[in-house]
C-alpha cells in the first residue's frame, strides 16, 4: 500500500493512495523445472475504473546450476496478456541473481518491453 506522507500535491495525509494485494504460489515440478503463479487485485480508492484482477505464471528450468531458463505470461482484466522469456545467473553462492527478461505482448500488440535485474541477499 502507498500512504501520502505530506498534505501537498496530490495526496492528503495519511490517506491510502494505491494497493495491491497478491497470493503467489510455486511447486517444483522436477529437479529443474520449478512452476510460479500469482493472482491478485490493485486498486486506488476513491477511483471507479483504477481497479484491476491480475494474473501471471512463470516456469522456471536450470540448464545449469548457475544458470536458469525462464519463460512467463501475465495480465489484468482489462488487456491483452503479455509474455516474456529470458536468462537468470546465479553467482556468489546464490547470493546475486542477474536477470534478462524480454517480452511483449502475445496478441502481437505493440508494446514491447527489455527488464534487466539484479538482486543481492545479504
Amino acid at each position: 500500500m502507498k500512504r501520502s506522507r505530506s498534505p501537498c500535491g496530490s495526496g492528503v495525509e495519511g490517506r491510502i493512495e494505491t494497493f495491491a494485494f497478491n497470493v503467489p504460489v510455486s511447486h517444483r515440478v522436477d529437479e529443474p523445472l520449478v512452476a510460479h503463479a500469482n493472482l491478485g487485485w490493485i486498486g486506488q480508492p476513491g477511483t471507479d475504473d483504477r481497479h484491476a484482477l491480475f494474473w501471471g505464471a512463470q516456469a522456471e528450468f536450470a540448464i545449469l546450476s548457475n544458470l536458469i531458463l525462464m519463460t512467463a505470461v501475465f495480465g489484468t482484466d482489462r488487456g491483452a496478456p503479455g509474455g516474456q522469456r529470458g536468462l537468470r545467473w546465479v553467482t556468489d553462492r546464490g547470493r546475486i541473481d542477474l536477470n534478462l527478461l524480454a517480452g511483449q505482448r502475445i496478441d502481437g500488440g505493440p508494446a514491447s518491453l527489455a527488464t534487466l535485474r539484479v538482486t543481492i541477499r545479504r
